[in-house]
């Protein structure tokens, strides 16, 4: 049941990569690299599987590794993409030689995994920018990801601009720990500057989302004005926004859009048996009111298809939901007046395999005397 489909394909036939993506959408840079990875797989024409283990980072990061790695092995991926991950998740997918390709600032821990490179460039290159401005102003913030429970916190964006600063100033930065969220950091920011009474000359955001918490923060306590540089990070729409219109200064693009066909790319690749290296492509572009209009042609096509596909996402949410209440109707029929145990096994063996569409089902059970996992049911091979 865990075995990959495709990797029984007769000979004759053409082999189509299957490629598991679990991309939770709680930003809007994430979800402009999902866009990326639907429009690059267009093109590539794999069987692309799009898995829906957890609404957020944390309750993902929160499911059993061996419990996650059964629910993907489950679905016949011959590579997967994916973000944040634990190492156990990881290993679990290794020992199955499942490839990933992990879209999250992470070192490489097997010859199967790509990894994105840690955003130290894009935190310097925003650096070197405001320190480029800055003059004698002394006062700068960075707002970075700190109070998150998550592994990643946006820490090597911080160090990246500080030493990005440090070529043109002595000056020294302030980190306040925030969250990934805006509701989250506004709060954290609201509070912070509410006691403050010095404006900012710079504030520094590790994510768009970040720094237009500081934005907003900041207007309504009045510790930034039309003078405070305001620096982001990613690229999202609303930063563009904020650049074009002056609220925002700049934003270092960080390009999804060649993130998510990278993905796309090196997926198909090792769907193939071609090796991986370590890491992703990663690009960095400052953009400001000089080139804003030409990156946002270009996001814009990116996402042009985001309504269709949330429209879709909630049909097939639906749709996965009436499929499991079938099946465990169907299922709970036919086993409810069944005494016979052996008959009992063999029935509910056929009843998933149609439902769920898997060409064998096998199933097992511990024997305590032989202390492994034995044949009880199902199909004897694929």
């Amino acid at each position: 049941m865990t075995a990959s489909l495709s990797r029984h394909l007769s000979q004759s036939q053409k082999f189509i990569p299957r490629i598991g993506v679990i991309i939770i959408p709680t930003d809007p840079f994430w979800v402009q690299v999902y866009e990326a990875v639907i429009h690059a797989n267009q093109q590539r024409g794999a069987d692309l599987v799009v898995l829906h283990p957890a609404s957020t980072t944390e309750e993902l990061l929160e499911i059993s590794p061996d419990f996650l790695v059964d629910q993907v092995l489950a679905y016949g991926i011959d590579a997967l993409i994916c973000t944040m991950a634990t190492e156990e998740f990881l290993l679990g997918m290794f020992s199955e030689s499942i490839p990933v390709i992990c879209l999250a600032e992470m070192k490489p821990i097997h010859s199967l995994m790509s990894a994105m490179t840690d955003l130290y460039p894009g935190g310097k290159m925003a650096g070197e920018f405001v320190g480029s401005r800055l003059g004698d102003k002394k006062r700068v913030l960075c707002v970075y990801a700190g109070q998150e429970a998550i592994p990643i916190k946006g820490v090597s964006r911080l160090e990246g601009f500080q030493d990005g600063l440090r070529k043109f100033s002595d000056v020294e930065v302030e980190p306040i720990a925030a969250y990934w969220t805006y509701q989250q950091t506004y709060s954290v920011l609201l509070e912070k500057f509410s006691h403050t009474r010095q404006r900012f000359d710079a504030i520094f955001g590790v994510s768009d989302a970040l720094i237009l918490a500081a934005r907003d923060a900041g207007r309504k306590t009045g510790v930034i004005d039309d003078r405070t540089l305001l620096v982001g990070l990613n690229g999202d729409p609303l930063a563009l926004s904020g650049v074009a219109e002056g609220s925002l200064t700049a934003t270092v693009d960080i390009a999804a859009e060649d993130l998510g066909s990278a993905a796309v790319d090196l997926a198909w690749k090792a769907a193939y048996g071609e090796d991986l290296p370590p890491h992703l492509p990663q690009t960095f572009q400052l953009i400001t009111r000089d080139n804003v209009a030409n990156v946002a042609a270009r996001k814009l096509t990116l996402i042009a298809d985001l309504p269709s596909y949330l429209v879709g996402y909630s049909r097939q949410q639906e749709h996965d939901r009436l499929v499991q209440l079938e099946a465990i109707t169907d299922i709970s029929q036919k086993i409810g007046s069944l005494l016979d145990r052996e008959k009992l096994v063999e029935v509910f063996a056929s009843a998933v395999r149609h439902h769920f569409g898997y060409e064998w089902v096998r199933i097992l059970r511990w024997s305590d005397q032989e202390k492994r996992l034995t044949f009880y049911g199902g199909d004897l091979s694929p």
